[in-house]
């Protein structure tokens, strides 16, 4: 009796630990864009030129004109759209 009840619930554990689930990071990416308000555009953006491309990441836009208040510059994956974009921001 007790290896039936015992070899019933082994089945029953092989197949919870065996099932395919799909991953939620698959389905559903928790972030699809983000932007970052920044006191120092140009300071900033030498940063994340460096820490973004050591991880695959490039800047593909970038809007720099001196002496406005809307500078900006966008990272995302070689080729592709941004997906992080660095805004300056207004003083206070």
């Amino acid at each position: 009796m007790q290896c039936a009840i015992d070899a019933s619930a082994h089945a029953d554990e092989h197949r919870c630990r065996h099932a395919k689930v799909p991953s939620p990071l698959k389905a559903a990416p928790m972030l699809h864009y983000v932007s970052l308000g920044v006191r120092t555009i140009e300071i900033s953006a030498a940063f994340y030129d460096a820490t973004l491309g050591a991880l695959g990441y490039v800047r593909v836009w970038s809007d720099l004109e001196p002496g406005t208040h809307d500078q900006a510059v966008g990272y995302g994956r070689p080729g592709g759209e941004d997906c992080l974009a660095l805004k300056q921001r207004q003083a206070t």
